[in-house]
């Protein structure tokens, strides 16, 4: 369980943003004193139609050993609750990475629109976006 992949599930509110955070740490040490966990925000932003993750965490001297520790431990799917209904026809989005390429180069994920039906929410999903979860990344839906 410790290096398994996270699904992520943003639900956007009425004004088509969403804000979220993730904190992750071993469970069983005190290392978490030292800097040795993961503390994340994802930001949905309607107007940008863009879904980022930020490092909200301060540093300490086990900081980077943790990072690497949970470096291949990725995003596996991210689901959208409330999808815009202009994301029907799109089979894809654009992914960026922070620090992955220095000409900010970005990569696609697939991605499936589902409607709602019987008055039940539209809901999205990006397919193995190809993130870590301890990382920053950028999602651009637009």
């Amino acid at each position: 369980m410790k290096f398994d992949p996270f699904t992520l599930v943003v639900v956007l509110g009425n004004d088509g943003n969403a804000e979220g955070e993730l904190y992750l740490d071993d469970g069983e040490s005190y290392e978490y004193e030292q800097g040795a966990y993961i503390h994340r925000r994802f930001t949905y932003t309607g107007p940008t139609s863009s879904l980022a993750s930020e490092d909200v965490s301060t540093k300490g001297k086990k900081t980077e050993q943790y990072l690497q520790q949970m470096k291949k431990v990725r995003v596996e799917k991210i689901v959208i609750v409330n999808a815009p209904s202009s994301w029907k026809s799109k089979t894809e989005v654009e992914v960026s990475e922070e620090g992955v390429s220095s000409s900010g180069e970005s990569k696609k994920a697939g991605f499936g629109f589902i409607s709602g039906e019987s008055g039940k929410a539209d809901w999205a999903v990006v397919r193995n976006p190809g993130v870590s979860i301890g990382g920053g990344w950028k999602i651009n839906f637009a």
